[in-house]
C-alpha cells in the first residue's frame, strides 16, 4: 500500500498499457479492477506534476460513484490520500504570494479531491460511519469551508460530505452511537451534531444568513441546519 505521504517527483509513472486496455472489461470489485485502481495510486505518489495529478484524481473520484469500487479504494487510502491533498494544497490556493497559474492548479486539484471524497463518503456506509465518528480527520475540508478563494462547486460537495455525514438516518441503525447519548433521543443527537461541527454549523447559517445566491449551497445549507442540527428557524428562508 502506497505511503499517505505524497511524494515530490517530476517522473511520470506509466501504467502498463496492457492493464489499462483491460480496465474497461474489469468488473467493478474484481482484482483486475485493484490493480488498476493500485496504479493509479502509484501514479499519483511518484508524480509532482500537477496537472497530471489531476487527470489521475478526477479518474479515481469517477471510479468512486460506484459503490462496488468503494472497497478497493478504501484499501488503498484513496478516501485519506483526498484529504492530504487538500491539506496540502490548501496552503498554495491563491494568495498574494502565489503566481496566479499555480495557485489556480492547486484550486482545481483540491475542487477535484473534494469531489472524489464526496462521492466516496455518498456511496459508503462504512466511511460515513468512520468520519462522523472521527471529524477530526475532516481539518481539511473544515479549513474549505473556511477559504474565501474557492469556488462554489467545490464548497456545494464539501457541504455534501457533512450532509451526509450528520443525516440521522445514518445513525439510525447504528449500536451504540455516541451521537444519541446519553438519553438516546433525537434532540441529544441534534446537540452532538452542533457540538462536534461547529465549523460547518457556522457554514452553514452563515449561508442562510446572507441568502448566498448559489441554490444548491441554499438548500444544502438548510438541509443540514434543519435535519442535521434540528433547527427550523431556518426553513422559512426556503
Amino acid at each position: 500500500m502506497p505511503s499517505i505521504k505524497l511524494k515530490k517527483s517530476s517522473k511520470r509513472y506509466r501504467i502498463d498499457p496492457e492493464l489499462r486496455r483491460s480496465v474497461g472489461r474489469a468488473a467493478p470489485g474484481s482484482v483486475e479492477r485493484l490493480q488498476y485502481l493500485e496504479a493509479l495510486v502509484n501514479e499519483l505518489c511518484v508524480t509532482n506534476l500537477i496537472d497530471y495529478k489531476q487527470q489521475i484524481v478526477a479518474n479515481l473520484g469517477n471510479f468512486a460513484h460506484d459503490p462496488r469500487n468503494c472497497p478497493h479504494l478504501i484499501s488503498l487510502d484513496v478516501h485519506l490520500i483526498f484529504l492530504e491533498i487538500i491539506r496540502q494544497h490548501l496552503q498554495t490556493a491563491p494568495s498574494a504570494s502565489s503566481q496566479k497559474k499555480t495557485a489556480a492548479a492547486s484550486a482545481k486539484l483540491v475542487s477535484l479531491a473534494v469531489a472524489g471524497f464526496c462521492n466516496l463518503i455518498t456511496s459508503s456506509q462504512n466511511l460515513r460511519l468512520r468520519f462522523s465518528h472521527s471529524h477530526q480527520e475532516l481539518s481539511p475540508l473544515f479549513t474549505c469551508l473556511q477559504s474565501p478563494t474557492l469556488e462554489a462547486g467545490t464548497l456545494v460537495n464539501c457541504l455534501t460530505v457533512f450532509v451526509h455525514l450528520c443525516a440521522p438516518a445514518v445513525h439510525l441503525q447504528e449500536e451504540n452511537c455516541v451521537f444519541f447519548e446519553p438519553n438516546c433521543s433525537t434532540t441529544a443527537f441534534h446537540t452532538s451534531i452542533r457540538s462536534n461541527f461547529p465549523t460547518v454549523v457556522e457554514f452553514a447559517r452563515g449561508i442562510l444568513a446572507e441568502n448566498t445566491e448559489d441554490t444548491r449551497l441554499r438548500n444544502l445549507a438548510n438541509i443540514f441546519i434543519t435535519d442535521c442540527c434540528g433547527d427550523t428557524s431556518y426553513s422559512s428562508l426556503e
